[in-house]
């Protein structure tokens, strides 16, 4: 199955990567392509996936930090 092509046209790729870090970007990019793929989509279950992302995220940079 083929990628879900990219809802941004160039130019507002170019002006978020200008305002954006790039995690910001990738965040972006990533709630487009689940709003591509689902359609619906409750903020609360997102918020919920995120956060449990984040925290799996964060817990593995201080472990690579404890030495």
């Amino acid at each position: 199955m083929a990628p879900p092509e990219n809802m941004l046209s160039e130019s507002y790729q170019k002006t978020l990567r200008a305002h954006l870090n790039e995690s910001q970007y990738i965040t972006l990019q990533l709630l487009l392509l689940l709003l591509q793929v689902h359609r619906q989509v409750k903020l609360s279950v997102l918020e919920a996936c995120l956060s449990a992302t984040h925290s799996i995220w964060q817990s593995q940079a201080e472990g690579s930090n404890a030495f």
